[in-house]
């Protein structure tokens, strides 16, 4: 991916990898390559996760071109630091809890009838009742979020019921 200085995202290319080893010289030279293709003056900096072998490959990047910025990207690093909160028993009964939760709504007919004009009429913006998905990680804030931004209305539909 290239990001621009305006803030745009193009994919430069996508190639199969699979049958190579993966090592940090391999993956230097692809980006060497690449750098070179674009040209070294449009490069900014390289961004990835913080595997052995892609780290190791971004340092041999930044030797060659000590301008070019060595990141490691923070939306992994919150990826690995949601697993270590889920790893705890307080983040494990926390999902459990708040999917039991979404769960119950999702598959009552009444129970999400009656939460969604709990939501319309005490106005809640922001959606629903969101579930949380291991392979996507951000949505173990959003259901959590989702589950204290709609207490007003699931106080509403606990008397209702």
């Amino acid at each position: 991916m290239i990001l621009t200085p305006h803030r745009k995202e193009f994919l430069y290319k996508l190639e199969d990898l699979s049958d190579q080893h993966h090592t940090s010289e391999f993956l230097a030279s692809k980006i060497e390559a690449i750098i070179t293709k674009i040209g070294v003056e449009k490069i900014f900096a390289i961004v990835s996760n913080n595997g052995v072998n892609v780290a190791a490959a971004r340092v041999i990047v930044h030797q060659n071109h000590p301008f070019i910025l060595n990141l490691r990207c923070i939306a992994h690093c919150f990826n690995l630091l949601s697993h270590d909160i889920l790893k705890s028993s307080f983040g494990k009964k926390l999902i459990k809890f708040c999917n039991i939760l979404c769960n119950f709504f999702r598959s009552s007919h009444i129970g999400a009838s009656l939460l969604e004009n709990a939501i319309k009429e005490k106005a809640i913006k922001g959606g629903g009742i969101k579930l949380y998905v291991q392979t996507r990680w951000t949505t173990m804030y959003e259901c959590a979020n989702s589950i204290v931004r709609l207490k007003p209305a699931f106080d509403y539909v606990s008397i209702k019921i």
